[in-house]
Parts: structure tokens; C-alpha cells; sequence
């Protein structure tokens, strides 16, 4: 079975890589991850990370970055809150 993204209640998202597919996996969560820090609040976009900080916290910083200057501003905030290194 392939690698996949999974969003469980709406506010966590985990990313499963097979093997080879590592850059296109990468590719399709900044897309969700972008989609969701658009569509979402500062602190909803900021719960995303609580699956796999290590790894989600810099997409939704990259994501962040690319909507506006505020949203960059407001993601890192909410992720301090949240308890993750921004």
C-alpha cells in the first residue's frame, strides 16, 4: 500500500511516506497544509502539528509564509501557544 495522508477529527493530520515517494508526498501535504492554514484559524492550523510536530511545524510555517504576512505572523504565535517550538 502507498503512502497517504490521513485527517482523523479535523484538526490533526499525520503523514505516511512509503519509500520513492517521499517528494511527492512532501508536495501533497504542503498543499493540504496550505489549504488548511487558509481555511482555518491561526489556532486550528496550529492543532495540525500536534500528530508529528517535528515534521508539520515547518510546513505550516512554509504554508503560512505564502497566504500573507499576517497569517505568518499569527501561525507561529499560535503554535508557541499550542506548545511547539516556531
Amino acid at each position: 500500500m502507498g503512502g497517504h495522508v490521513q485527517e482523523g477529527d479535523g484538526a490533526r493530520l499525520a503523514v505516511r511516506s512509503t519509500p520513492g515517494r517521499t517528494e511527492g508526498r512532501h508536495r501533497e501535504a504542503g498543499a493540504l497544509l496550505d489549504a488548511r492554514v487558509r481555511a482555518r484559524s491561526p489556532e486550528q492550523a496550529a492543532r495540525t502539528a500536534a500528530t508529528d510536530p517535528r515534521r508539520l511545524v515547518p510546513l505550516l510555517l512554509a504554508a503560512a509564509r505564502g497566504v500573507s504576512d499576517e497569517r505568518y505572523r499569527d501561525v507561529p504565535h499560535a503554535l508557541r501557544v499550542a506548545g511547539h517550538a516556531a
